[in-house]
């Protein structure tokens, strides 16, 4: 009987370890935040849900989406650019006839064409096997009639190379 017992409570405590490991007050589930960005002197969290970028050889055209967390909403920054060879790192995308097309949920918003009007939206870097560019925007200004959207802060992009 007493090797039943030391089984027993050889089983329960191997058991017990097993189930004190798993347990964690961290939350495994992915985070929607990808770091943070600042538009018209507000920080917003880059959101990981976002659209992936790209370049065209034949038409000479790409873009890139800078997708922000905006209370229960993801606004989308569609940013678009000219240039003869794909974007790479040391790039500056002001020198490509920028142009933005904001999605976004605020009704004072028109979604039509703004232009560039100031800044840089720099490649610090680019990782090819994930499919990503980080860009660094320091008072990059896009301009529609009176609207002006400026963008600072460094954000890594969904880019496919």
């Amino acid at each position: 009987m007493s090797k039943f017992i030391q089984k027993f409570f050889a089983v329960l405590i191997l058991a017990s370890s097993f189930a004190f490991a798993s347990c964690s007050d961290e939350d495994d589930a992915p985070s929607m935040e990808n770091g943070k960005v600042e538009i018209n002197g507000k920080q917003y969290p880059l959101s990981a849900i976002t659209r992936e970028g790209s370049w065209s050889d034949y038409d000479k055209i790409g873009s890139f989406t800078l997708a922000v967390i905006n209370g229960n909403d993801v606004d989308y920054y569609e940013f678009e650019f000219e240039s003869n060879e794909e974007p790479k790192a040391g790039d500056d995308f002001a020198n490509m006839n920028l142009t933005l097309m904001p999605l976004v949920a605020a009704p004072d918003v028109d979604i039509e064409e703004y232009t560039y009007s100031g800044g840089s939206a720099k490649i610090t870097s680019t990782n090819e096997s994930e499919d990503e560019m980080t860009v660094k925007f320091s008072s990059l200004k896009m301009n529609c009639g009176g609207n002006t959207f400026t963008f600072n802060g460094t954000a890594t992009l969904m880019f496919d190379f």
